[in-house]
Formats: C-alpha cells, sequence, structure tokens
C-alpha cells in the first residue's frame, strides 16, 4: 500500500498480507492521513484495483 497526497508524491509505502496483522498495518498509516474520507485503491493477489473511500 502506499499513501500519496495532493501533489501525487508518496509518502509511506510498504505491503500488507491479506490476514488480520495486515489489516492492522493497513490502518495506521490511513488515520495518521488525516480525517474525512480518503481516496484509496485496492488491489487483491491478482493485481486487480479497485476504487475505495476509506
Amino acid at each position: 500500500m502506499a499513501v500519496v497526497d495532493d501533489s501525487g508524491k508518496v509518502g509511506t509505502r510498504a505491503h500488507v498480507g491479506v490476514d488480520t496483522f495486515g489489516f492492522a498495518q493497513l490502518l495506521e498509516p490511513l488515520a495518521q492521513a488525516g480525517d474525512g474520507p480518503i481516496p484509496v485503491e485496492v488491489e487483491n493477489d491478482c493485481g486487480r484495483r479497485r476504487p475505495r473511500c476509506a
């Protein structure tokens, strides 16, 4: 996963697992990214991406 600012600069990048530990790893950078809706893109094990809002 990567956290990207409004200008497109990558601030945080990490690989997260598909288990509860990976989910916990994902929540911390999203919480630090700010309040309100955060646009995200989800990529599964097959590489498919889907836009989401966290």
